[in-house]
């Protein structure tokens, strides 16, 4: 489980002839501000790899992901009387998804590996519906994630020794 602190913001104006066509005549512009958060991700994979020297191996991951997402924001524009309102939203969920990705593991020393690795991260459409005032906003946004990590790693046990007897 990783906690990134992640987040992207979006502040648009919409003309009010496209999404305020009641109040055309006001020419009421709707103002949206939209804030996505990724509290904490977690994910489940498989790996499968082969060596590239004795001692390196090279791998693609895949699996499931899982993801706290914040997303939150302000609808703002007037109302039918001419007068301005606003609208907050809060919409949190914890979603599912995929992964994929690849990386590369090579020995170090002892029992240490150290590893580089790629992951692709994605959530789908998430829609987020704002009953405003005068207007019904739906906001479909597409969760993805991108992470590059380096690691270091302690195998238990003996490092690449299988041993049998008999």
């Amino acid at each position: 489980m990783q906690y990134p602190r992640q987040r992207g913001s979006l502040t648009d104006l919409c003309t009010g002839d496209v999404c305020n066509p009641g109040l055309a005549p006001l020419d009421a512009p709707v103002n949206v501000t939209l804030e996505h958060r990724i509290a904490w991700f977690s994910t489940l994979r498989g790996r499968l790899g082969t060596t590239l020297l004795p001692q390196t191996m090279a791998y693609v991951t895949m699996g499931v992901a899982a993801a706290s997402l914040n997303i939150t924001g302000t609808v703002s524009g007037f109302d039918d009387a001419g007068n301005p309102v606003s609208t907050p939203f809060d919409n949190r969920l914890t979603r599912f998804g995929w992964t994929l990705g690849g990386g590369v593991e090579m020995h170090l020393i002892g029992n240490w590996t150290g590893k580089i690795e790629y992951l692709h991260m994605d959530y789908g459409s998430i829609p987020t519906v704002v009953p405003a005032s005068t207007v019904i906003m739906q906001f479909n946004s597409r969760i993805t994630d991108d992470v590059v990590r380096v690691g270091l790693n302690y195998k238990l046990g003996r490092y690449g020794a299988i041993s049998t007897k008999y």
